[in-house]
């Protein structure tokens, strides 16, 4: 499972508020830009990541971004990095997979390609 959405903050410049606890797990930094696929509705964006007090599992949408998801909807976050051609069959993304109010399940390095998610998910 992704990020599921706990709010949504219309009036607000823009952001993707994600619980502190999560960015780090993951190695994502405050203001880094992200890209966000709603896997509800199919929707795209990019925006930048603000921190949300570690703990509590908060996913916000924030400004332009809050429409176009809802609360309970699933996300996907990813961020990228240039890295060297030569550098590039020693990298191994990681990947963060979230659990029931947010909380983290699993943290592991995936080799590009080889992580296919379960049958029905």
């Amino acid at each position: 499972m992704g990020a599921v959405v706990t709010e949504v903050r219309h009036r607000y410049w823009a952001s993707l508020e994600v619980d502190k606890k999560i960015l780090d797990s993951a190695g994502m930094k405050n203001f880094e830009k992200v890209l966000v696929v709603n896997m509800v509705n199919g929707k795209r964006f990019e925006t930048y990541l603000v921190e949300a007090p570690e703990g509590e599992g908060d996913i916000v949408l924030a400004g332009g971004g809050a429409f176009l998801g809802e609360v309970g909807d699933d996300l996907g976050l990813a961020v990228f990095s240039s890295i060297p051609i030569n550098e590039a069959d020693k990298h191994f993304p990681k990947v963060v997979i979230l659990g029931e109010g947010n909380h983290i399940d699993e943290v592991f390095l995936e080799k590009v390609g080889l992580h296919r998610p379960k049958e029905g998910s």
